[in-house]
């Protein structure tokens, strides 16, 4: 057996003891601890990556304005819409 198999077994069965002698309560506890490592985390990394980067200005100048738009055109810009291959198919009979 090698190490990954030793340390995969050796971890699950002290999860198991782990949950079973705290009960599912431990497990609320730490998985509660865990969301706000997470998301001090995520706002660590986007400050220091903002500053890295030179702020939201630099931010949506590279990115461009269409990056930050919530909602966007189904058809992009520059290419015509039309409703003809929806009609053709329905003509046709191949309505999906």
């Amino acid at each position: 057996m090698d190490s990954f198999w030793i340390g995969s077994i050796l971890l699950i069965i002290l999860t198991g003891v782990y949950t079973i002698t705290g009960g599912l309560r431990a497990v609320v506890y730490t998985e509660t601890l865990q969301t706000f490592v997470k998301i001090i985390g995520a706002l660590l990394v986007t400050y220091f990556g903002l500053k890295a980067l030179g702020g939201w200005d630099k931010l949506r100048e590279i990115c461009g304005t269409d990056m930050f738009n919530l909602w966007k055109p189904v058809v992009p810009e520059g290419v015509e819409s039309t409703w003809a291959p929806v009609k053709r198919s329905r003509q046709a009979g191949l309505v999906f």
